[in-house]
């Protein structure tokens, strides 16, 4: 594995800015440590520091009782991590666009030619 390349110019990261690394996301540190957006990348890269920020939920959003796409919507999230988290905390989809037959539709599977 290579050694990091670090520019003779680029000031040296204080402890403070090192932790600033690992909680903000690239962009908010960008703008708060008026550094490059490869200098941020590039150093939590050294460090070992994941590039994501996790998103807290809140009680107010798990208690949210439209449809997972209604609230992808409404938080700017897409709809897998809202299904996903539904599902973990084992809460029924409220309105899921689709039913099980009834037992009169069950009754009629295969009594038809399927010819149009």
């Amino acid at each position: 594995m290579g050694r990091a390349v670090v520019s003779p110019r680029a000031p040296d990261w204080s402890e403070a800015e090192i932790k600033i690394l690992g909680t903000l996301s690239p962009a908010e540190a960008e703008r708060q440590l008026e550094r490059s957006h490869a200098a941020i990348l590039g150093r939590q890269r050294v460090l070992g520091i994941r590039q994501s920020v996790h998103r807290r939920w809140t009680p107010e959003q798990d208690a949210s009782k439209c449809n997972d796409r209604e609230i992808a919507g409404k938080l700017g999230r897409s709809l897998s991590p809202v299904e996903n988290r539904r599902t973990r905390l084992r809460i029924p989809a409220p309105n899921p666009g689709w039913r099980f037959f009834a037992p009169e539709e069950d009754a009629l599977l295969g009594t038809a030619s399927n010819d149009f």
